[in-house]
């Protein structure tokens, strides 16, 4: 994954939008939870196991298709740069590792 990621619970949609238009997180993962249950620490970790698989399985879905359309990405390095490579040598480098 490219950032970091920010839990955000028991806040309104308007303190969530607002978080998410003056935060520098390239990701933020938005946990509502209900005033009656709230989830254990378990809970909370299995869902964000299960929210990375499927973000990590939507990135490869685009890189595949991007670099199916000899096509570039556009991203930011860990110095807030903006960078970028063709999809097809993302993917090679990570079928490296």
């Amino acid at each position: 994954m490219y950032g970091q990621s920010m839990i955000i619970a028991n806040t309104s949609v308007r303190e969530l939008l607002s978080a998410a238009e003056t935060s520098n997180q390239s990701s933020i993962i938005l946990i509502n939870l209900k005033k009656s249950r709230t989830m254990s620490d378990k809970e909370v970790e299995e869902y964000i196991k299960r929210l990375d698989k499927g973000l990590a399985l939507a990135e490869q879905e685009m890189l595949q298709d991007k670099a199916s359309r000899n096509e570039t990405i556009v991203y930011s390095d860990g110095h807030g740069n903006i960078k970028r490579a063709l999809a097809s040598d993302v993917l090679a480098k990570i079928s490296k590792d």
